[in-house]
């Protein structure tokens, strides 16, 4: 009873340092897995998309603009959009909120 009451009075909050590092190396990673999907996807899918613009473009956009975590919800939200019956279309990637 006396460690659980001590772990849920501990914050849970990582130093700045520690943020900014993490969301550098999730910002990298998603670039480099964009990177590779453009290199070696594209030739096994075809690389068409029904959006303008293309799904790997709207995530790199989304990865500069944004931070890591909301870019991973846009691009799983536009992800989720393509199935067989969408009509595709223009769909921006959101401007930065102030």
């Amino acid at each position: 009873m006396g460690l659980n009451l001590l772990v849920r009075s501990m914050p849970l909050k990582l130093p700045n340092r520690a943020t900014s590092i993490l969301q550098n190396s999730l910002k990298f990673l998603g670039l480099l897995l964009i990177g590779a999907y453009r290199t070696l996807g594209t030739q096994f899918m075809g690389g068409n998309c029904k959006f303008h613009p293309s799904c790997s473009q709207y995530a790199s956009e989304a990865f500069h603009i944004h931070s890591p975590f909301f870019a991973i919800k846009l691009v799983s939200i536009r992800l989720c959009k393509c199935r067989p019956f969408s009509q595709g279309g223009y769909d921006p990637v959101p401007e930065r909120r102030s």
